[in-house]
């Protein structure tokens, strides 16, 4: 057993050193291990050495000490603190770089874990969506109004001019490329687990020393939606007839075509790249019912949607009129346009309409703030049925979802009233029947007092 019998007090004097760029401080925590010191100024015994280190502008740390060594822990711990200014921080992580040039670079370690992946069957729209955006790099348009910077873009940045390799991907790097992130929690926590399975693989074919992101990250719990009460879609309305574009000329029909445009979204709960491709006279049934299949999952769910419309809607949609150069049977696609731009010019027009209408932010449940956005008036379509009282199952086909699962995780706040009234009809359903219960009992009783009677007479 441990002898732990001596002083455990900590040392009166600690050994301090100071610049500009931080300090750093050497002592012995206490003494243990049958240490034959008992003075607890004592530095020069065989108990373990302890090194704190505090740079401005970055975070605080400890480390132990390689040596019991007092002396040459305050020496180590001198080495830290030059390592503190700026020219020395450059020319430690250029050697860095030198010390391993047999390591493979990022961008080939990449190339090698695509292949990795696609030998598991995954399809090329995942590596491109799911896991391309979180490394790749993107055209310059695309990263000038990036919100998060790919690993390649925040390495060319952290080392320009030269491909960096995998080894001089430590955890404080990663953590610093986390740190450029502008995404609510919900997207970093999907990324942080993209990286951290590349980071894995990686660590596990010998391309790291260790693995990046290995940590819990907490995610803040409430609704991130952003939907129109009907106050708000209202006022929206009310505004269309004084609607133009931000710049150039208003073009032919914009009020009537926009007005569509807003109820194909919260009516018809359409996503805006289904709007840009609805077709009235393929999508519009007689009985008012709006028939389609999303173009998100069409590969994956080949199942139509239906959406009950109010009928003086479904007539308006039925007779958009047309605008220069829009498609005859697609009204809200213009010929000659990619869906890039197709998307990118309604939700313009849209977001000028909400500005004039005085809607420049929308608050959701955990309190964030965010821009009015088309995808808004779908789920004000599903949040408003929720609150009508549609079961879940009926919203989530409504909506097109697959399973209920990403309905629930979306609009769970709203889901609630739909549980306690769920509970109010399981209290009556059990009452009914703890009702025929006891309404069964007595007749039971009645039946064998009757009984009793007529074998009485009988006697």
């Amino acid at each position: 057993m441990k002898d732990r019998s001596h002083s455990t007090a900590r040392p009166h004097e600690k050994t301090v050193y100071r610049s500009q760029y931080g300090r750093v401080r050497v002592y012995v925590l206490r003494h243990i291990n049958g240490c034959p010191s008992t003075d607890p100024n004592e530095r020069e015994c065989p108990c373990p050495k302890h090194i704190y280190f505090k740079p401005h502008k970055a975070k605080d740390g400890r480390i132990s000490a390689h040596t019991p060594s007092y002396t040459e822990a305050c020496e180590q711990a001198h080495r830290i603190l030059e390592g503190f200014h700026p020219a020395e921080a450059k020319l430690r992580a250029k050697k860095i770089e030198e010390d391993a040039p047999a390591s493979i670079t990022v961008e080939d370690a990449m190339d090698k874990y695509f292949a990795y992946k696609r030998s598991l069957n995954v399809s090329e729209d995942y590596l491109h969506r799911s896991i391309g955006i979180v490394f790749r790099r993107r055209t310059a348009r695309k990263t000038g109004k990036a919100k998060n910077l790919t690993l390649l873009e925040f390495l060319e940045h952290r080392f320009p001019g030269q491909p960096a390799k995998m080894r001089v991907i430590t955890p404080e790097l990663a953590d610093e490329w986390a740190g450029t992130w502008r995404c609510n929690d919900l997207t970093t926590l999907t990324w942080r687990g993209v990286a951290r399975g590349f980071f894995r693989w990686a660590r596990e074919r010998g391309h790291m020393q260790c693995s990046p992101f290995s940590g819990h990250y907490a995610t803040v719990t409430g609704n991130r939606c952003g939907h129109f009460p009907d106050e708000q879609f209202d006022r929206i309305m009310a505004t269309l007839p004084f609607s133009a574009p931000q710049k150039g000329p208003c073009p032919k029909n914009y009020a009537e075509r926009l007005r569509a445009f807003c109820e194909l979204g919260r009516y018809g709960g359409l996503a805006i790249v289904d709007i840009v491709m609805f077709n009235p006279r393929e999508s519009l049934r007689p009985d008012d019912v709006l028939a389609y299949r999303r173009h998100k999952t069409r590969k994956k769910v080949n199942r139509v949607v239906k959406v009950a419309l109010p009928p003086e809607v479904a007539a308006r949609l039925r007779s958009i009129p047309p605008e220069d150069e829009s498609c005859s049977d697609q009204p809200f696609r213009f010929a000659d346009t990619t869906m890039h731009q197709n998307k990118k010019i309604w939700r313009k027009r849209f977001q000028n309409l909400c500005f004039k209408a005085g809607i420049t932010e929308i608050t959701t449940e955990i309190g964030t703030k965010r821009k009015p956005h088309p995808h808004m008036l779908r789920d004000s379509c599903a949040i408003a049925a929720l609150e009508e009282g549609v079961g879940i199952r009926d919203v989530a086909r409504m909506l097109g979802h697959a399973t209920t699962v990403m309905t629930e995780k979306s609009y769970a706040t709203w889901t609630e009233p739909q549980d306690a009234r769920a509970l109010e009809a399981q209290r009556a359903a059990l009452a009914r029947r703890s009702a025929r219960r006891v309404d069964a009992a007595e007749s039971a009783s009645d039946n064998d007092g009757a009984a009793s009677r007529r074998t009485t007479l009988v006697q």
